[in-house]
């Protein structure tokens, strides 16, 4: 389909226009209207769209009824008086012919032979029409003898009926098949009104007409019906705000990329580019939506400008967008760094500037290869641009594979560890500065392998948020704390510790922390339950949990802020937001004793909590120094190393005991 547009974005529009029709070919304007919201104008067809079939069809019904009427016509008039038999053998081999040349015509098109197709097709229609048309005239009394003249009203239901089928479809003979029935429809009232026949002249005028009204009826109403068709098949494969192929539709691109053959004679290769805009929700968020849009729209008529030609471009949602198309390696990294260069030049808006960047990741397309095994590469070659200091773009190279197979191995194993129960919890101490007495303990999942090493907690957790186990890893943490606490619920010693997990946001989604901790956390225990957020993810989901928090709190838990000083440090959120206590990252404990920038920041920290009511707790504590100067600064509570080291569950019990002593 190929798409007109007029107005400011016609320049992408006609590009991105040229890349859709590349694979049809002329056809005729069937409709004109605008459907899809976004510049559709007209909808053009061809045959080897909506038209071929309704050719071969045609062809092939009406070289049907030639050769039926090549054995019917002298079996119905040869014995009859009323028709020269030389006249009618001789229409009879017209038949023949031009049956066959309807036969082969449908044989043509259907082997995409169009040459053939259209001169078979030309010699099918107008020898139609003189056949059947020169059948009244046969013999002088044809028209007014029986049987002959039921045989003429027979013929003329079949070819009017079957010329009136055919030219309801879109095809180029569609004007042929009306003219069809006009010359027959003439020819045949014209020889009944001579022999007096006005009976029968009058049924086939009436005839002719009504079938004509109909056939132009029922031609309109599914015209209307393609040009919507193809209009909501724009649009579901487009994006509505850029034009641009909808994921869907990109998709189905790159499938069909890694599935053709690659030429052998080119040293170009099918790439596919993940591009992905830095800063666009800030400039959504300081700007409105309004601008967000506007920024997106040019930059996919920047990448459509600045890619190649022939790419095929699409919006995967949000600020990410995808390109196919093919490229010499060696000049592959200068086109997109191009094109990312575009990019980061200002947009201007309403009379601003705005400014956008973005990161690019490429992977060569594999003949065979899976859209989501391309997807993956290319996205993670992307973040490897976004974490570079250097690079803008970046090529899935074999050091990305080997993270990618690795990351890809690790979430398949951590998801059959969780099943199986593999991941342990450990606990380290949290102590009161003043006594140096514990007051709570951490729990800290860790997840051992065969060869009794241990994988990096970050890394298993963030595995645990991307693949959506983080729930499920939480809840085990909340059952881990359950035992606990109903294990040292009767303990005069540990029976008033605190026991504390880590918590994802993502449990937050649709008040699921609240009820996991109802459905794991007995209420006699709740109020020596501690949950812990990370700052700058907590910040990002602030305000539609705030009512979970709140609940929480008024459940008895303690709500902790982790790693505090490092993400937002927003003030706003911090006085609004239910928590019980402010953990200071441990980047700024570390030195604390000789450090007077951390100091001074430390001090900052624990009076802002201070004045809010809140307790502070000193992060990665490793020496005593460190403690001496948490301590002088006014840190409440302090955890690290120095107080005591995570350890396995079956010995927190006699470290605890010993700090308590």
């Amino acid at each position: 389909m190929r798409v007109e547009v007029t107005g400011p974005d016609r320049s992408i529009r006609d590009r991105v226009g040229r890349r859709w029709g590349r694979e049809l070919y002329r056809g005729t304007v069937i409709g004109s209207g605008d459907r899809t919201g976004y510049g559709l104008r007209k909808l053009h067809f061809d045959h080897y769209g909506e038209g071929r079939d309704a050719e071969r069809n045609s062809s092939l019904i009406l070289g049907v009824l030639h050769v039926l009427v090549v054995f019917a016509a002298p079996m119905l008039l040869w014995n009859t008086t009323v028709v020269d038999l030389r006249l009618l053998s001789a229409w009879t081999t017209a038949e023949a012919f031009i049956g066959l040349s309807s036969l082969a015509a449908s044989w043509s098109i259907q082997n995409h032979r169009l040459q053939w197709f259209r001169r078979l097709s030309a010699i099918e229609s107008l020898g139609t029409a003189l056949t059947f048309s020169a059948l009244a005239w046969l013999g002088d009394d044809i028209a007014s003898s029986t049987p002959s003249k039921y045989v003429l009203i027979i013929a003329l239901i079949a070819v009017t009926s079957i010329s009136a089928s055919n030219s309801s479809h879109i095809t180029r003979r569609r004007p042929v098949f009306g003219k069809l029935i006009v010359m027959v429809a003439t020819s045949y009232t014209v020889a009944f009104v001579v022999h007096s026949e006005i009976l029968f002249a009058s049924f086939t005028l009436l005839w002719s007409i009504a079938i004509t009204l109909l056939t132009r009826v029922g031609y309109h109403g599914m015209l209307e019906l393609l040009e919507l068709r193809k209009a909501s098949e724009l649009t579901a494969r487009h994006d509505d705000l850029t034009g641009l192929l909808s994921r869907t539709a990109f998709f189905e691109t790159l499938r069909g990329t890694a599935a053709r053959q690659p030429d052998c004679t080119s040293t170009a290769e099918p790439v596919l580019v993940l591009f992905d805009l830095d800063g666009f929700k800030a400039i959504n968020d300081s700007f409105g939506h309004a601008s967000g849009d506007g920024v997106l729209r040019t930059v996919a008529e920047r990448l459509t400008t600045f890619l190649p030609e022939q790419a095929t471009l699409g919006r995967l949602g949000g600020d990410e967008f995808a390109a196919v198309f093919w490229s010499d390696e060696k000049i592959l990294p200068s086109v997109i760094d191009s094109a990312l260069e575009a990019l980061s030049e200002p947009v201007r808006l309403d009379g601003r500037e705005l400014y956008v960047a973005a990161s690019a990741g490429w992977t060569v397309i594999r003949i065979g290869s899976a859209s989501a095994d391309l997807m993956a590469e290319a996205d993670a070659a992307m973040y490897q641009s976004k974490n570079s200091e250097t690079a803008i773009s970046t090529g899935f190279n074999s050091t990305l594979r080997d993270e990618l197979d690795r990351s890809l191995d690790l979430r398949q194993r951590f998801r059959t560890a969780l099943k199986r129960n593999e991941i342990e919890f450990w606990a380290q101490p949290l102590v009161r500065m003043s006594d140096r007495a514990p007051v709570a303990v951490e729990l800290l999942a860790r997840w051992r392998q065969q060869d009794d090493t241990m994988i990096d907690p970050e890394e298993f957790t963030r595995v645990a948020d991307e693949t959506g186990l983080a729930v499920q890893l939480d809840r085990q943490a909340l059952a881990t704390a359950e035992t606990l606490l109903d294990k040292w619920h009767a303990d005069p010693i540990l029976g008033s510790l605190l026991v504390k997990a880590n918590i994802s946001p993502v449990h937050l989604h649709n008040d699921g922390l609240l009820t996991s901790v109802q459905e794991l956390i007995s209420v006699a225990l709740r109020d020596r339950l501690g949950v812990e957020f990370v700052e700058s993810r907590l910040i990002q989901t602030a305000e539609r949990n705030h009512h979970q928090l709140r609940e929480l709190r008024e459940m008895g838990v303690t709500v902790s802020v982790d790693d505090f000083g490092v993400g937002y440090s927003s003030l706003t959120y911090l006085r609004e937001l239910p928590v019980s206590e402010i953990k200071i990252d441990r980047s700024f404990v570390t030195d604390l004793d000789t450090d007077v920038i951390n100091q001074g920041l430390v001090r900052a920290i624990v009076d802002i909590a201070s004045t809010l009511g809140l307790p502070t707790v000193a992060e990665g504590i490793e020496t005593s120094a460190e403690f001496a100067a948490a301590a002088g600064l006014g840190v409440s509570l302090g955890q690290g190393f120095y107080m005591g080291r995570p350890c396995p569950l079956d010995q927190i019990d006699q470290v605890l005991r010993a700090l308590h002593d």
